[in-house]
């Protein structure tokens, strides 16, 4: 058995049955015992059959931060998992390599007319991340779910203009709109000051 093999049974004995919030520092604690081999382990992982181990390798790719970048063709490959959690869970260590995540963009703005409303903010996102040329295009979709029925759509959305910092710049009116609504206040004053460089 190789260390990948071990690697991936490990993750699916021990880990993949946890839904607590230290699984993923737990597992990657454990894998330190294999010197080598992490990142194959976890591309494979991505591609198993079992929906939880995707979703785990995910996670753990995310927090290994831009050790993950040899995995990161697995992950945009995720982008068309068969199950929307671990679609949704790929987005964000895909966006955090930005430039580098360019051949996402395709599968991503699939997602922008799916009818999924988490989905399409949270592609239109990524997009504006990766490609900040691509910001004009895609803030439309965020500066309309802030008017969403859905409050957590609506903060989403919120959170990601700010994530998005001075690029979202034309989204300013919009979530100043927002501070009548004490249930959103603070996070859409949090957003207008990363937006603007300018504590309200």
């Amino acid at each position: 058995m190789t260390d990948s093999d071990s690697i991936i049974d490990l993750l699916r004995s021990s880990f993949t049955i946890r839904h607590d919030p230290w699984r993923v520092e737990d597992a990657v604690d454990a894998m330190s015992v294999f010197p080598d081999n992490h990142i194959a382990a976890l591309t494979r992982a991505l591609a198993d059959e079992d929906d939880e181990l995707r979703l785990l390798a995910v996670e753990i790719l995310y927090a290994m931060g831009k050790e993950a970048e040899p995995a990161l063709p697995a992950l945009i490959r995720s982008l068309n998992d068969q199950d929307r959690i671990v679609r949704v869970a790929s987005v964000e260590p895909i966006a955090a390599f930005g430039n580098k995540a360019i051949a996402a963009i395709p599968i991503l703005e699939g997602w922008l007319d799916s009818g999924d409303e988490f989905s399409e903010v949270t592609a239109a996102a990524a997009i504006a991340r990766i490609d900040h040329c691509r910001a004009d295009d895609v803030l439309p979709v965020l500066v309309d779910a802030l008017e969403s029925d859905d409050f957590g759509i609506k903060c989403n959305a919120a959170w990601h203009l700010g994530e998005l910092g001075p690029v979202a710049k034309d989204s300013v009116l919009a979530l100043q709109r927002l501070l009548d609504d004490e249930s959103i206040r603070s996070l859409a004053s949090e957003a207008i000051a990363s937006i603007t460089g300018k504590e309200l």
